[in-house]
């Protein structure tokens, strides 16, 4: 889903409106920052007030929790646009994170010591480029 902001609605102007998304976020939108996701210091009022009811780090601070609960909880919130459609800094590399643990059943802290780091620049490449 994704918060449209300042929506008319007749003669009523409403603060926001939650719509679906034209489309699910790819990992090329994470990897290039159009995913619709932000930090809560670059997000729109409202998208930032969600983010913190449910415990999402302001982006200076590390989050509460594990990246999986982080992601989890991310997941449940409206984007501020729509995957593909506008860039913006913002939590697309941790949940890019967390698809690495998913992927690999480890955690980033042992990742990247027992697979990334311990290879050399080509294997590193064939690695990337699967």
């Amino acid at each position: 889903k994704v918060l449209v902001s300042n929506i008319t609605d007749g003669d009523a102007l409403q603060p926001y409106e939650i719509l679906p998304a034209n489309r699910e976020i790819s990992i090329r939108h994470l990897l290039s920052h159009t995913s619709g996701l932000t930090y809560i210091l670059l997000g729109q009022k409202h998208i930032s007030d969600l983010y913190k009811q449910v415990g999402i780090s302001d982006g200076l601070t590390p989050n509460d929790g594990t990246i999986a609960e982080m992601v989890k909880k991310l997941a449940g919130l409206p984007l501020i646009s729509h995957p593909g459609e506008k860039w913006q800094y913002g939590l697309s590399t941790d949940v890019l994170g967390y698809f690495v643990e998913v992927i690999s059943g480890m955690t980033l802290d042992d990742f990247f010591p027992r697979t990334y780091f311990r290879t050399t620049r080509y294997e590193r490449h064939a690695l990337l480029s699967a």
